[in-house]
């Protein structure tokens, strides 16, 4: 009988140190998985402020673009008034000249009737 309780005391006794062990070893990666993760965590964070700051940084400028753009196309639109001012100043300079040849040869032409030839 003794070699009965023997055996049978064998397979609680490997149970037994072998849940010791699955416990030590459950304690030890989960000690390791909390400071990994701590690590981890302060990584991903860091990396995520980093992130937020380029995104901050490219919204900057991609609002500075779009301020720029918007200056050109209101300095274009300026441009072109001014160019079609400068056409119609010289459209009317142009008529003005006309108009002082007439007044000029109309001057010449009342001149002569009245002093004649």
């Amino acid at each position: 009988m003794g070699d009965a309780r023997s055996r049978a005391g064998l397979p609680f006794e490997v149970v037994g140190k072998g849940l010791l062990a699955a416990t030590v070893i459950g304690s030890g990666l989960l000690a390791y998985s909390v400071l990994f993760s701590g690590t981890e965590e302060q990584s991903a964070q860091a990396e995520i402020a980093r992130l937020h700051q380029q995104i901050q940084t490219v919204t900057a400028e991609r609002d500075q673009f779009a301020h720029d753009k918007a200056q050109a196309l209101q300095v274009g639109k300026d441009l072109d008034a001014t160019r079609q001012k400068a056409q119609a100043a010289m459209q009317e300079l142009q008529e003005l000249d006309a108009l002082r040849a007439s007044v000029s040869q109309a001057i010449e032409q009342a001149r002569l009737q009245l002093t004649g030839p």
